[in-house]
């Protein structure tokens, strides 16, 4: 018996992600982590690039070089 586990609702300016080990894409029904990115994802980062660099990974898939 496959069941779907809901993830709730969508958060204003934030982007979900369901990547594998190489920061692709997965399809549907193939397992993945979760990547949480947008403009509210964590206090205390703001003007702090440094440590925004140490915590963060690029997104790979932001068209502005060097979002996170």
């Amino acid at each position: 018996e496959q069941r779907t586990v809901p993830i709730g609702k969508a958060i204003a300016n934030a982007q979900i992600y369901l990547l594998d080990s190489h920061l692709q894409l997965v399809p549907v029904g193939v397992p993945g982590e979760i990547y949480i990115g947008g403009d509210g994802l964590a206090r205390g980062y703001l003007n702090s690039p440094e440590l925004t660099a140490q915590k963060f990974i690029v997104n790979p898939f932001e068209k502005a070089e060097g979002r996170r």
